[in-house]
């Protein structure tokens, strides 16, 4: 059997034929070279194989194609269950995303130097599509943890500030705080990273962040972050917030109660604005009935919903409920 890297990275790909080379090579780049790459390609439609093919020269590199697309979350499921047995770390570089060559080596350093923690991210910039930065990542979130080591499970809570494409995990831990064998719980295909950051933070699991910008993430039409998939996503941070009782700590079932209502209030306007109203009436009550005194902005868009207006007149309206929302998100318990 193949020696044991310290860290496998993992690199599910469909159709990023036009990307995939610069992340290889970011990955075998690292100045720390005792690593796996695993390649899981899902049945891409492009020249994604031929691509990688000469990367396989180098024995740290492993390609597998599915015979058929089995979708976003199991092919990341599928990378997971392919890498070594036995490697210390595991980290997630997608197919489109690059890091510094020096990032692997200050993370590693960082975990190596504390054995209670399960997880070590840095911050990092969004890119367009020619990789040229856009904006800091962490500028997102207006909640953030402290540097170094924390628990910041009410921030998490807030906005999800952990940037997948730089978190390493140390394999010993994560898979005692994860409550279930694969990666990413199924069903999950536009957040499923944050439901792994909110299981695994229910569960105990001790994070550091380093705020040095060490990582690259790309956004172009492909990507799953993309406007058009607000609602989708939506969908499934609701989803995130109702899963999250089986596990929230007693202290936070509040802050837990209010995000599940802060996202619902979110769908619900987006819902709104695609002319989707009966979901969206829906959602306004489910939110309403979590809390006996609705929040002013359940209150208001409630009303809106149920408006006999035209949809632009709506919208205009709407822009008030979402404004009063946007800022309860953004304010400090």
């Amino acid at each position: 059997m193949r020696k044991a890297p310290l860290v496998s990275i993992l690199m599910p790909t469909y159709n990023y034929a036009k990307f995939i080379a610069h992340s290889i090579e970011s990955a075998l780049g690292q100045d720390l070279g005792d690593i796996e790459l695993i390649i899981s390609d899902n049945a891409s439609t492009d020249n994604t194989q031929a691509v990688v093919a000469p990367y396989l020269a180098d024995p740290r590199v492993r390609y597998h194609r599915n015979a058929e697309n089995i979708g976003m979350t199991p092919n990341y499921n599928r990378c997971y269950e392919l890498m070594h047995p036995d490697s210390r770390y595991v980290i997630i570089l997608p197919a489109d995303d690059w890091w510094e060559p020096n990032m692997l080596s200050k993370l590693v350093a960082i975990a190596e130097a504390d054995p209670e923690l399960t997880f070590v991210h840095c911050a990092g910039y969004k890119v367009d599509p020619e990789g040229k930065p856009l904006f800091e990542y962490m500028d997102l979130f207006a909640h953030l943890p402290s540097v170094g080591k924390h628990r910041a499970l009410k921030e998490l809570y807030r906005n999800n500030y952990i940037f997948a494409q730089t978190v390493l995990q140390r394999r010993s831990l994560f898979e005692q705080y994860k409550p279930y064998p694969h990666l990413y719980r199924l069903g999950f295909n536009y957040a499923p990273d944050y439901m792994l950051w909110v299981d695994i933070m229910n569960r105990g699991a001790v994070g550091y962040y380093l705020p040095e910008k060490l990582a690259y993430f790309r956004e172009h039409p492909q990507s799953h972050t993309i406007d058009k998939n607000i609602i989708p996503r939506l969908r499934e941070e609701v989803r995130i917030f109702e899963t999250a009782a089986e596990s929230c700590p007693p202290e936070l079932e509040a802050e837990r109660i209010a995000n599940l209502r802060s996202r619902m209030l979110a769908l619900a306007q987006r819902l709104l604005k695609a002319d989707q109203e009966e979901e969206a009436k829906e959602i306004l009550v489910k939110a309403a009935r979590l809390d006996p005194n609705p929040s002013l902005g359940i209150r208001i868009a409630h009303f809106i919903a149920n408006l006999p207006l035209s949809r632009g007149i709506r919208s205009k309206l709407w822009e008030l409920a979402e404004n009063l929302a946007f800022r309860a998100r953004r304010s400090p318990a």
